[in-house]
C-alpha cells in the first residue's frame, strides 16, 4: 500500500473504532494553545478578539470544554508536537513567531525519532 496523509478532526478520536484505525499509521497531535485556536477561530469568521471580547470568551469556553472532553483521547497519539515547545526550542519570545515550517520540521524530526525507536524494538525482538 502507498503512503497516505490524512488530516483528522475531533471525530477521529470520538470512538474506539476510529482510534483503532489510527493505530495502523502514525498519529500526531498538534497541540495548539487554546487562546491561539480561539483567535484563529474568530479570524475565520471575520471577528477580532480585541474588538469583541465576548466572542473571544465564548470561543474559549467552547474550546476548553471540547479540549477537556477529548484530551485523554488525543493523549494516545504516537507523537505530540506542541507549538509552545517548538517556540521554546527555537528560542522565540512568543508562540506567534512559530511558523508552519517550524512545525513541519519538528513533526518530521519526531516521525524520524519514532521510526528509529520502532526499528530498535524490532531488532531487539529478533533472535541473535
Amino acid at each position: 500500500m502507498g503512503s497516505l496523509v490524512l488530516c483528522c478532526g475531533d471525530g477521529a478520536v470520538m470512538n474506539s473504532t476510529n482510534l483503532g484505525l489510527l493505530r495502523h499509521g502514525v498519529s500526531i497531535w498538534i497541540d495548539v494553545p487554546l487562546e491561539m485556536a480561539a483567535n484563529d477561530m474568530l479570524k475565520s469568521t471575520g471577528t477580532q478578539a480585541t474588538t469583541d471580547p465576548d466572542s473571544f470568551s465564548q470561543a474559549m469556553s467552547k474550546l476548553r470544554q471540547r479540549y477537556d472532553e477529548l484530551k485523554e483521547r488525543y493523549g494516545v497519539s504516537d507523537i505530540t508536537v506542541s507549538v509552545q515547545n517548538v517556540a521554546s526550542q527555537r528560542g522565540y519570545s512568543s508562540i506567534d513567531l512559530v511558523t508552519l515550517e517550524d512545525m513541519v520540521l519538528e513533526i518530521v524530526r519526531q516521525i524520524e525519532k519514532l521510526i528509529r525507536a520502532k526499528e530498535m524494538m524490532e531488532a531487539a525482538g529478533k533472535p541473535f
